[in-house]
């Protein structure tokens, strides 16, 4: 009968360039790439929807993420852009 191996007695926190494993902040780290990539970069929810192929609210709380973050701003009309340098 084969034994399980033992499970380390301590678990190793994720190293800082380690890829996050929750769909949420994988998303975000793509988005974020996304705009820092193509600093041009303009859509409204809709448009980053059909992009990022996910459900509008999933999107919104991405971009507010980024908004939060000062990545990203968005206009009166809800186009969201890269954040221009002052």
């Amino acid at each position: 009968m084969p034994v399980a191996p033992a499970l380390p007695a301590t678990i190793q926190p994720l190293s800082p360039t380690a890829p996050p494993n929750d769909g949420f902040e994988q998303l975000v780290c793509r988005v974020r790439s996304e705009y820092l990539e193509w600093p041009t970069l303009r859509l409204s929810i809709a448009q980053a929807c059909r992009l990022w192929t996910t459900d509008a609210g999933l999107c919104r709380r991405v971009l507010q993420q980024l908004v939060e973050e000062g990545l990203v701003a968005v206009s009166d009309q809800g186009v969201y852009s890269a954040r221009t340098a002052p």
